[in-house]
């Protein structure tokens, strides 16, 4: 590793970059400010070793969802207040995974922004391609591209995001928006079976 560190278990992260030609690689994507929902990251682990494990494995995949909980503060709710959105070609952050298999190089993975990774993915793919050529393994290239990422749909909601001074460039901080109780209602008991947020 020749790029500086800064913060981090440093020993755990040699041994995890020691290990990217050995092991099947994962690297999940989780601000401080959010969560992800119960058993996301073993979907996802269980998904990657079907998929890197198989006779002729993507060099590459992405994982993400595009649904989450937004919890704001609220000095008229004890509990902060809560919403949701729902993306129909747009990740979220949190919870975006890039995995690859052994043979493969971090440095051979494309990488985009969050809200870029979806429509590119869709447009250019590559993660099936052959790398003695510049075809790839399937004849119809809207169904190979789509292979490269994975939407996540096996969760109501897959993250939390708090929406507070500390979110980047404190997005929705202002939002006014209200949901229905029943709705909301619906949102809490999510989070406190999925999530283990409690109301306090």
């Amino acid at each position: 590793m020749e790029a500086p560190i800064y913060t981090g278990h440093v020993p755990l992260l040699q041994r995890a970059h020691d290990s990217e030609h050995s092991k099947i690689v994962l690297q999940t994507r989780l601000d401080a400010d959010d969560g992800l929902t119960d058993g996301y990251l073993q979907h996802v682990q269980t998904t990657a070793l079907e998929i890197f494990s198989s006779p002729t494995p993507p060099n590459w995949m992405y994982w993400c969802s595009r649904r989450h909980i937004e919890w704001f503060a609220d000095q008229t709710i004890a509990e902060g207040r809560v919403t949701y959105v729902q993306h129909s070609k747009l990740c979220i952050t949190p919870g975006i995974t890039v995995g690859f298999p052994v043979g493969t190089s971090v440095d051979h993975v494309p990488l985009y922004p969050h809200d870029e990774l979806y429509k590119a993915i869709e447009r250019k793919g590559g993660c099936l391609e052959d790398d003695s050529s510049t075809t790839t393994r399937k004849s119809d290239p809207a169904t190979n591209n789509m292979e490269c990422i994975h939407l996540v749909d096996a969760f109501p909601m897959v993250a939390i995001r708090s929406r507070t001074p500390t979110s980047a460039g404190m997005m929705g901080l202002d939002s006014e928006q209200r949901l229905a109780a029943q709705t909301t209602l619906k949102l809490w008991n999510i989070l406190q079976g999925r999530f283990f947020v409690q109301k306090q």
